[in-house]
């Protein structure tokens, strides 16, 4: 199933059709093997299904969401099943972009979920979101921003 999330943002796991939805990136945030044969422009964040994620490798994942938009591509992100690690980094994006991050994520998961039916997040992931830092990470990523900026 592939889910429009926001007019940039698509989520699921069905590789076949990412580009009729007008997706120019996939962000997989799976471990498993990725075909190599995607004509896109793609990233990975391989998360675990399950226990053993640093907080490191979830924010290395928003940072590369992030990048692919702030470059102006329409992103899907990508899972295996497309039901708890993509939906997930989805959720804590959108509370990310907001001015409380850590109060916001609840509703975020909720938006995901009535956008992406199949969202069942693992018990792992949501544990680790307070560790996460969102506001702090997207504060990081738009002064990284306007140092390029200015760099040019």
């Amino acid at each position: 199933m592939l889910s429009k999330i926001t007019d940039k943002i698509w989520l699921g796991n069905e590789l076949d059709s990412f580009a009729a939805m007008g997706c120019t990136a996939i962000l997989t945030v799976a471990v498993e093997p990725f075909p190599s044969d995607i004509l896109a422009t793609t990233a990975k964040c391989g998360l675990i299904d399950g226990p053993g994620n640093p907080p490191a490798l979830y924010q290395a994942a928003l940072c590369e969401l992030h990048g692919l938009l702030a470059m102006g591509h329409t992103v899907m992100v990508h899972c295996i099943e497309g039901v708890s690690r993509s939906p997930f980094i989805v959720a804590c994006y959108l509370a990310m972009l907001t001015p409380e991050p850590e109060n916001e994520f609840e509703n975020c998961l909720e938006q995901v979920k009535a956008a992406h039916p199949p969202t069942n997040v693992r018990p792992e992931h949501l544990a680790i979101q307070p560790d996460l830092d969102l506001f702090e990470l997207y504060r990081t990523m738009r002064r990284a921003a306007m140092h390029v900026k200015r760099a040019r």
